[in-house]
């Protein structure tokens, strides 16, 4: 994560706990404009650069395109769809990103650093997933409140997932060491 983006996403008192320290490589210059904001009365970072390409999930990988978010509070009043039923309705696989979606994918409860949490693939943009549209979202419940993380999902679907795992397990736990050493590995 870029310095200045850590600084701005950890100033917001409803995200300091859920900022990640690592987030997919960008283009060191280029044409692509990087951003980094909080938005949403400072309940949301988001940090992207790149272009989605409709249509083409295989060209939105990293570090073409990044869309990245993280989000702290009432998670029902900053998504626009309601989040699905905790139970899996599909497996982890590749392809899930080739068609669009009005409704999100529920993969279950995954342990991932020293938090569990659920993980589900939102709907896409046209069909109301608004701004997280096609994002993999990663949430959960702590005593401060409800976290999500979520990374605009490309094909290899696979790879979305194993990259916000990482992103997901550098977020530095309350009251742990940085070695980690009571998180739980999955």
């Amino acid at each position: 994560m870029p310095t200045h983006a850590l600084a701005l996403c950890r100033r917001s008192p409803f995200l300091r706990a859920a900022c990640p320290t690592l987030v997919p490589a960008t283009p060191a210059g280029g044409p692509q404009t990087t951003f980094a904001r909080v938005v949403w009365s400072r309940r949301v970072f988001e940090l992207g650069t790149g272009g989605e390409h409709p249509g083409q999930p295989a060209q939105d990988r990293p570090p073409q395109f990044v869309h990245l978010l993280v989000a702290g509070g009432d998670l029902a009043s900053l998504f626009p769809f309601r989040f699905p039923p905790p139970e899996p309705a599909v497996t982890i696989r590749n392809g899930l990103r080739r068609k669009p979606r009005a409704s999100p994918l529920s993969f279950g409860r995954f342990a991932w650093g020293c938090r569990t949490g659920r993980l589900f693939l939102a709907p896409s943009p046209s069909m109301n997933g608004g701004i997280v549209g096609d994002h993999l979202v990663y949430w959960w419940r702590a005593p401060r409140g409800a976290y999500a993380v979520t990374l605009h999902a490309w094909e290899p679907f696979e790879e979305t997932v194993a990259v916000l795992r990482r992103i997901v397990w550098s977020i530095p736990s309350e009251g742990q060491s940085r070695a980690r050493r009571h998180c739980v590995a999955s």
